[in-house]
């Protein structure tokens, strides 16, 4: 068990109550490690989370033969939690730079500190800047010469998706959410709130990088992980411009990435702009039922959709986002 005055001397937890402090220590284990102590590798299964108390932990992600270290954190920062909480292999390496203490916790205690009113708050803030600071946007030359941004979908664009959705047509809205009205704020959320593992968007802009044109999303099947299902939202005077085929092979590359190997999507019957994207990626689709086809593709053939250069450099921007999820805990001192 942990001790709660450890807990209370971090930032992270000022303003908690000592019996909601004391609650938590019960569900802490004490560990200490000692410079050049490796706390987790690379690929490991993900059943727990570190919250560090004294010391210094680098964070090192390989990539092939290359290794370089992501960042260093310090006292009060979380470790570990996505892999944790997906149930998802570690993501990187964690190398203990000093001697410290490290509080051990599971699912359980993840819970209930997150959910302590002063934690969520400041968790909310160092999530929206870390990722801010981490996402870069990669060019997109369409067929046309138009340049559009792509790079992965933020919390913080909730804003960029309402004004994109507000301009476009009924048929537009028809064609993407099955109905020519507006979506309620329910859905909005489920569009922003990603975890970039099993849910991860593409936000596309103009080339004056505010001016939201597209997103792109995939969502890990509940009862089949090598599988997802696909989403496209185009603005009208963005369509016909090859923008669909291109985020067709950008969502691709990401998902190769984390072990899907297959898209499902389903499109009205008469969306024959979207089919015809799919079609491009050899999809297979199912008897019309009800107005609605159901498709299903490889991924690894919709990734020759962008040249291997482009793909590469969105499969890093995504790799990127996607670790700095599992340390969005990190450096809150």
């Amino acid at each position: 068990m942990a001790d709660p005055a450890d807990l209370a001397g971090l930032r992270l937890f000022a303003g908690a109550e000592p019996s909601a402090l004391e609650h938590l220590a019960g569900l802490l284990e004490e560990l200490p490690f000692f410079a050049g102590d490796v706390l987790y590798r690379q690929g490991d299964p993900g059943t727990t989370f570190l919250l560090i108390t004294s010391g210094r932990l680098g964070v090192v992600r390989a990539e092939g033969n290359d290794e370089h270290e992501l960042l260093e954190a310090g006292p009060g920062s979380v470790i570990g939690e996505l892999a944790m909480l997906t149930g998802r292999n570690r993501l990187a390496t964690v190398v203990a730079r000093s001697d410290g203490l490290v509080l051990v916790g599971d699912v359980d205690a993840f819970d209930e500190l997150v959910h302590m009113p002063p934690v969520h708050d400041r968790v909310a803030e160092v999530i929206a800047r870390r990722f801010a600071e981490i996402t870069y946007p990669v060019p997109l030359t369409l067929r046309d010469g138009t340049v559009v941004q792509v790079r992965p979908l933020l919390r913080s664009d909730r804003a960029t998706i309402e004004d994109m959705i507000s301009r476009q047509s009924e048929e537009t809205l028809r064609r993407r959410f099955f109905s020519p009205g507006h979506p309620g704020q329910r859905v909005v959320s489920h569009l922003v709130e990603i975890n970039y593992v099993d849910h991860f968007a593409w936000g596309v802009t103009a080339d004056d990088g505010t001016t939201g044109v597209a997103a792109a999303r995939y969502v890990r099947l509940n009862d089949e992980p090598t599988a997802a299902d696909l989403a496209f939202g185009i603005a009208d005077e963005f369509q016909g411009k090859g923008l669909g085929t291109s985020l067709l092979g950008a969502l691709a590359w990401v998902a190769a990435e984390a072990g899907v190997e297959h898209f499902t999507a389903e499109v009205l019957a008469d969306n024959r702009p979207m089919r015809a994207v799919l079609a491009k990626a050899g999809a297979v689709s199912e008897v019309p039922s009800m107005g609605t086809v159901e498709v299903r593709l490889d991924v690894e053939a919709a990734k020759l959709l962008v040249d291997p250069h482009t793909g590469e450099q969105l499969r890093q921007a995504a790799l990127d986002v996607v670790t700095a999820a599992g340390l969005v805990l990190v450096d809150l001192d």
